[in-house]
């Protein structure tokens, strides 16, 4: 009896502590709704405002896109494009010097932001940039892709419309002009641009001094709609700045849209090395131990807390059930159909036809081969094509062909739309006459 008290009491204990500890987890770390007033166009963000379909879709059409997560300073040789996709963290005068130096000794600079502070990358002598940002009228509910937004279009034909009839923006997307400056000074540093130290006025003497040295060159606008300039290039030393005006268009959200994923690739069509992502602008890598930093701003203390609770209470227990054995729960472990719904847009509009075929091969090699009795990591395609024909009575030279085919794309061969739709109707005649092939549930 006093153990059946002792063991209650310990568990009405361990209930208030756990209540406790997720109050102050609670208070401590809502999020913050994702949304276009308050984005975050990280690549690790899988929100509608985060960049992460931009960045897989890279890794899948072959380029070599990676998370920077370190100062700017740091780039040198090793970058060939650096993305910075409307960034948390403002830019220090600093940074900004070793931006320019970075580009104008032939990095390829690209800005994707509405914010006005990237007009310091932009203006000289010759000309100077406003950014203005208006909302007309939209809220936190708003969704961009919904209101009626004229879309943008190329100007010329250029390695950026390749394939371009339209891009879509958002109703966010800023109006940018460019001015030429009658009397050709430099342009005032805005108010607390500049910072109040040596280090700072150094900086700023560096990037007007990089200006000068890199001329004058008139800014090329490629796309544009009825309301502002949407991307523009500048040439700066070896180097060059490009500037797409709303990062709305290369978002998880809107890259869909019309051909926005043609343009997200088109910025770095030109690239066959390194195409680094801006992270450390996004809080990422910002100093000091990474892995305590990034445990700090979650609740993962308290997690350990309550799970070292949980421990105890079993090993005070001794392992004693209270009550009827229950069945395992089996937790749904399919894929959010929108994630899925995005990924197929992509691999359609980037014709990524091998990609497919790959998903469709695997799952048919995995489940032939368990048919078979077989270990499909073992085996070899023609040894599998031999007893795939002993099995189905087909000829074994018909299935080597399939198999075999079905592996040049794999590794590289071009191919068709067409052929992959008659490959993979083989592959399923296949699985039906070994009967491995999958049935819809019937109603009953």
């Amino acid at each position: 009896m006093k153990r059946q008290v002792l063991v209650i009491v310990g568990f009405a204990v361990l209930t208030l502590v756990l209540i406790v500890l997720n109050i102050v987890s609670k208070t401590s770390f809502d999020e913050t709704p994702d949304s276009e007033l308050s984005p975050e166009r990280s690549s690790y963000n899988t929100g509608g405002t985060g960049t992460k379909a931009f960045f897989d879709l890279l890794t899948e059409t072959g380029r070599n896109p990676i998370r920077w997560r370190e100062p700017v300073s740091r780039l040198k040789d090793k970058v060939q494009i650096f993305l910075v996709i409307e960034p948390v963290v403002r830019f220090t005068e600093q940074e900004i010097a070793e931006l320019l130096e970075w580009t104008f000794r032939g990095g390829e600079l690209i800005l994707i932001s509405r914010e006005g502070r990237i007009e310091r990358f932009l203006e000289n002598k010759v000309w100077s940039v406003k950014i203005l940002r208006f909302y007309g009228g939209a809220t936190d509910s708003y969704d961009p892709k919904v209101r009626d937004v004229s879309v943008g279009r190329p100007t010329a034909p250029s390695i950026y419309s390749r394939g371009v009839n339209a891009i879509q923006p958002s109703i966010f997307a800023p109006q940018v002009n460019f001015e030429r400056v009658a009397n050709e000074k430099s342009p005032e540093p805005s108010e607390g641009l500049v910072e109040d130290n040596l280090a700072g006025k150094h900086a700023y003497e560096k990037i007007e001094k990089l200006k000068e040295l890199a001329g004058n060159q008139i800014p090329i606008v490629h796309f544009t709609n009825d309301k502002t300039n949407l991307l523009v290039e500048l040439p700066f030393g070896d180097g060059k700045i490009v500037y797409l005006s709303d990062p709305y268009i290369v978002s998880n959200a809107g890259i869909r849209l019309a051909d926005n994923v043609r343009l997200a690739t088109n910025l770095v069509g030109s690239s066959k090395g390194v195409i680094a992502f801006d992270e450390y602008h996004h809080g990422y890598g910002s100093g000091g131990n990474e892995l305590i930093s990034y445990f700090s701003q979650t609740p993962i203390g308290f997690v350990v807390i309550q799970l070292a609770v949980v421990v105890f209470a079993v090993l005070f227990t001794q392992s004693r059930r209270f009550g009827r054995p229950l069945p395992d729960f089996n937790p749904n472990r399919l894929s959010k159909l929108e994630y899925v719904s995005a990924m197929a847009e992509l691999q359609k509009s980037a014709k990524a036809y091998d990609l497919a075929l790959e998903n469709i091969y695997s799952d048919f090699r995995r489940r032939v081969a368990r048919s078979l009795g077989i270990d499909v990591s073992q085996i070899k395609s023609s040894e599998l094509a031999r007893k795939i024909a002993e099995r189905t009575g087909l000829g074994i030279s018909q299935v080597e062909s399939i198999i075999s085919r079905c592996n040049d794309i794999i590794y590289g061969a071009s191919t068709s739309k067409n052929e992959v739709i008659k490959l993979v109707s083989e592959l399923r005649k296949i699985e039906q006459k070994i009967g491995v092939l999958r049935k819809s549930k019937e109603v009953v």
